[in-house]
């Protein structure tokens, strides 16, 4: 391996950032043994821990359409872009279907709050975002919550407390 590589790699490990072009040379080197290396150096050197773990992440976007106006994603299209979307139920099913099918199902999970069942589904709840912007649509949250209590109420597997209004 050249000596560029292992300088290169050598950095990586360090912590040290790559340029784009650096990145490039590496992938470019067809050494996978020696990127393997230098990965589990980095991992190694972040995460001491005995164990590691892995997760691909299944998160359902229904729409891209926002209000917020933040700048924390490049994904969000404002009210009325020809780059928005709102996915139809079968379009919905269709991707909860897809995760299922790579084992995308944890039935650990329903006894964890913050799931919801609708129509034979388990689905995370709503974020906190998703609460406010449906706020602002619905006039309150507390009303937007008041409305996902039977829902709560019907398919959590724990009992529901009741929320004191």
């Amino acid at each position: 391996m050249p000596s560029t590589i292992n300088r290169l790699l050598d950095k990586a490990v360090a912590g040290e950032r790559l340029d784009s072009r650096q990145g490039l040379q590496l992938l470019e080197s067809n050494d996978l043994a020696a990127l393997g290396r230098a990965a589990d150096a980095v991992t190694r050197r972040l995460h001491p821990e005995a164990y590691r773990t892995f997760n691909i992440d299944r998160n359902i976007n229904y729409t891209n359409i926002c209000t917020s106006g933040c700048r924390f994603c490049a994904f969000s299209r404002p009210p009325g872009d020809a780059e928005g979307y709102v996915i139809d139920r079968d379009q919905l099913y269709q991707k909860i279907q897809a995760a299922l099918d790579l084992d995308g199902d944890h039935p650990e999970a329903r006894r964890l709050s913050g799931y919801l069942r609708a129509d034979g589904k388990w689905l995370e709840a709503p974020e906190a975002l998703q609460l406010a912007e449906a706020r602002l649509q619905a006039g309150k949250v507390d009303s937007v919550l008041k409305d996902l209590l039977p829902a709560l109420a019907k398919h959590y597997c724990p009992p529901v407390h009741t929320v004191k209004q």
